[in-house]
């Protein structure tokens, strides 16, 4: 599958509604990919070494089920754009 054609799969409403089960960690770990951070800016963000952040962020891919970092990023950012109090 193609970056596009998988991007185009991408159910966000069940994406969105999967970010229930994440836990408090995975949560903030997508909510900085969301917001643009890189692996080591996260890292230096939650205070954990890039191997942690990594694993966080492998996890959230896989209970999003959203097959790439990209669509996690934009699944980060509709979340970031969903609760952020400024935001609204």
């Amino acid at each position: 599958m193609t970056a596009v054609s998988d991007f185009c799969a991408l159910d966000m409403p069940s994406a969105l509604e999967r970010t229930e089960n994440l836990t408090p960690r995975e949560r903030e770990a997508l909510l900085l990919l969301g917001a643009g951070y890189g692996n080591e800016q996260i890292a230096r963000r939650m205070r954990v070494t890039v191997r942690t952040a990594r694993a966080h962020l492998e996890h959230v891919q896989l209970k999003l089920a959203v097959g790439s970092r990209a669509n996690a990023i934009v699944v980060g950012w509709a979340l970031h754009a969903a609760t952020c109090h400024k935001c609204q």
